[in-house]
């Protein structure tokens, strides 16, 4: 492995677990002297890049042009340029490592958010807190909000199903398995209900994929969804005989305390959502008009709140890398086997699911810096296949 392989892997593993709460620079100065010092490596020439790059420019821009200069200006830049290098990085991955697959690098992302999930789960066990829906970071040792922690294990919850029920890589199984029982027991903690949604939607993601690949793996398909169900009914038979306390433990938690006052269905955001639309003329220039107006704070939702912060510009570039994004994912997908399928396409609609549900930008920016750099990822193994075909067309030509 060259000098140049072995920093790169230092920097997205410091960069995905947040090291000392420096994601965001470590991911700026990786990416600057990667470039500098790295001969191979180049700006890409795309237009998902393009509109990374215009986004990184025009979401703090506006914000400031709208709503004025804040102690938070500072870091509003900061997040921009973190939002252009992270894709930068995802670009360089499979250039620095061209015998690699896309997934790898997805997995080493997934791995490092949920180590600083696993740090701040030590952190709050040891302190006594983490409950209420206010926990401690591990590297700040400040409190954060709930949403924020439960949002470092999202990543994994993507790729869960797809590594569990892989027919390979035990050991990474065994792992996987591990951190996901101590991340259920610190949503426990947390409260936060969009843990089983997203990874229910992950188990379904994953038997669609198995499914499409009807002629490969339908015995597989009905492997994994009769193996999910046998788990859920083992852990549903050991929560009803409080096996290791779980029953009495989630009953006395924070989240069950959560669901005696506001059920799954009592959830607001669809409301919230359908007002900021009702609205949206209102929020074209920003500054928080629409939340403020409404007494809501946030839409719960990326875009949403994206505009309603920044205006109209920053979504339209939102809009468009998600429907770019989309369209190289499928593209790379359609050209991988059945694994990387699951890898690839659980982690983009896990992630954009998330998106839909959080005001990811303003809570968690680290998550869309990790989107960014997946879809760096993705956008250099597209134009490669690109090239590929090209090049076969003119050789039978």
């Amino acid at each position: 492995m060259s000098a140049a392989q072995r920093f790169y892997i230092l920097v997205v593993a410091l960069f995905s677990v947040n090291f000392l709460a420096y994601g965001n620079l470590i991911s700026i100065v990786g990416c600057v002297l990667l470039l500098v010092f790295c001969s191979t490596l180049e700006m890409p020439r795309s237009s998902l890049f393009l509109w990374f790059y215009l986004f990184a420019v025009a979401y703090p821009t506006c914000t400031v042009l709208f709503g004025g200069i804040t102690d938070m200006t500072t870091s509003l830049f900061l997040v921009g340029i973190g939002v252009a290098s992270s894709y930068l990085l995802g670009n360089m991955a499979l250039r620095l490592f061209p015998r690699c697959t896309p997934s790898v690098f997805v997995l080493l992302i997934c791995f490092g958010f949920a180590a600083h999930g696993m740090l701040n789960l030590v952190a709050n066990i040891l302190s006594g807190t983490g409950s209420g829906g206010q926990c401690i970071d591990f590297w700040t040792r400040s409190y954060s909000a709930a949403t924020a922690q439960a949002i470092l294990f999202t990543p994994l919850i993507a790729i869960m199903w797809a590594v569990l029920l892989a027919k390979r890589k035990r050991l990474l199984k065994i792992v996987t398995l591990a951190v996901m029982v101590a991340a259920l027991y610190y949503d426990f903690m947390l409260g936060g209900r969009s843990f089983f949604v997203l990874m229910a939607l992950s188990g379904l993601v994953l038997l669609a994929i198995k499914l499409g690949n009807v002629n490969k793996s339908i015995f597989d398909a009905m492997k994994g969804a009769a193996l999910i169900f046998i788990l859920c009914v083992v852990a549903f038979a050991l929560y009803q005989a409080d096996f290791l306390s779980l029953k009495s433990s989630f009953e006395t938690s924070y989240m069950a305390h959560r669901f005696s006052y506001q059920g799954v269905g009592d959830d607001d955001r669809s409301q919230r959502w359908l007002y900021y639309i009702a609205h949206f003329s209102e929020g074209i220039l920003g500054g928080n008009v629409i939340g403020t107006t409404s007494g809501y704070g946030y839409a719960h939702n990326l875009w949403l709140d994206t505009f309603d912060e920044a205006g109209l510009l920053p979504l339209v570039f939102l809009v468009l890398i998600a429907v770019q994004s989309i369209a190289k994912t499928i593209q790379v997908t359609s050209r991988s086997d059945v694994y990387e399928q699951s890898i690839i396409l659980s982690f983009l609609i896990i992630l954009m699911a998330q998106f839909f549900v959080e005001p990811v930008m303003q809570g968690s920016p680290l998550l869309f810096m990790a989107f960014a750099y997946f879809c760096g990822l993705i956008d250099w193994e597209s134009n490669r296949l690109t090239k590929a075909n090209t090049r076969l067309e003119n050789n039978d030509n």
